[in-house]
């Protein structure tokens, strides 16, 4: 024999489950955090963690990761010619740019501090560059543009004392300070900037260039002379980015790991059991009825919701 029972008719009026139903959900979220509090604690303290980690891969890879030879700017080729004169470094640089086509020139000039050790050095070196671009910046007044003009870094202006206005006076040299500069590839780097057209004799010339191997090596070959150059390297910024990422990614699975084990549905139906689950959350008629009506399925006036199998 089977029975069909007729659908109730939806009452108007709130179906929350009233007092007694926010009470037990109440009483089982207390009870829930006193026994799991440990888990929760663990959950918030991987997700701070995963936080931290991310922020701490960043840095790291953006601070501790070398950086692409910031002596090359944006070419791939450096040659140095030095230690002869004038005219056979004139040649040396009439022979690359005969080679390569398109080069940047930059000069180099070391004057003694007087009454220290150290050296300032005078770099002749263009703004506007095909390849310098990468290795020279404008923090604070403008780039020098005749004689009689300097721009220096910071670190320079503060060891000698030198401001924009003033005038920067070392042997054989009296120019008035037009700027700050600075090397955004290498922060260290400390130089006294002149324009190519005001430098005078450099004592050491950097040649930039973009050649493919095949190209350089066949320069390399039928240079007259030993040459001194450079090819830029590799950087090492992917890796620790790369590396970095795998840490985060293995946090925030274990954090995700760790919540979904720690979640309230999963303690009710898991780790409570099938005996328990119904008295954690107030094992009377009154509580069940107040939990159906709380999550809307069946509208409970009175005591006439169903309570066991026939529900």
């Amino acid at each position: 024999m089977s029975v069909m029972l007729h659908d109730r008719p939806v009452l108007p009026g709130s179906v929350s489950g009233g007092t007694a139903g926010r009470r037990v959900v109440t009483r089982w979220a207390r009870r829930l955090l006193r026994r799991e509090w440990r888990q929760q604690i663990l959950v918030l303290a991987l997700l701070a963690l995963t936080v931290a980690a991310a922020a701490f891969g960043v840095a790291t890879a953006y601070n501790m990761a070398s950086l692409p030879s910031p002596q090359f700017g944006s070419a791939n080729h450096l040659l140095q010619f030095g230690g002869t004169g004038q005219k056979t470094m004139t040649a040396d640089i009439a022979a690359a740019r005969k080679a390569f086509g398109t080069i940047e020139v930059i000069g180099r000039q070391f004057v003694s501090i007087p009454g220290s050790t150290q050296a300032v050095e005078y770099r002749a070196l263009n703004p506007d560059g095909p390849y310098s671009g990468p290795m020279l910046a404008l923090v604070q007044g403008h780039y020098p543009s005749g004689a009689g003009q300097v721009a220096v870094t910071s670190g320079l202006a503060q060891n000698l004392q030198a401001r924009i206005g003033s005038v920067l006076s070392l042997p054989g040299h009296h120019q008035r300070v037009t700027g700050i500069v600075e090397n955004p590839s290498d922060l260290k780097d400390q130089f006294a900037l002149v324009p190519p057209s005001a430098a005078g004799p450099a004592q050491g010339i950097t040649v930039l260039l973009d050649a493919s191997p095949a190209t350089f090596s066949a320069f390399r070959d039928t240079f007259h002379s030993p040459l001194v150059w450079q090819a830029r390297g590799a950087s090492t910024q992917g890796a620790v980015a790369a590396g970095a990422l795998g840490a985060v990614t293995v946090l925030m699975v274990l954090a995700a790991h760790a919540s979904i084990r720690g979640s309230p549905d999963r303690q009710v139906r898991g780790s409570l059991g099938p005996g328990r689950a119904g008295h954690a959350a107030g094992d009377t008629d009154r509580g069940r009825r107040g939990m159906v009506a709380s999550a809307g399925r069946i509208p409970c006036p009175g005591r006439q919701c169903p309570v066991g199998p026939a529900a």
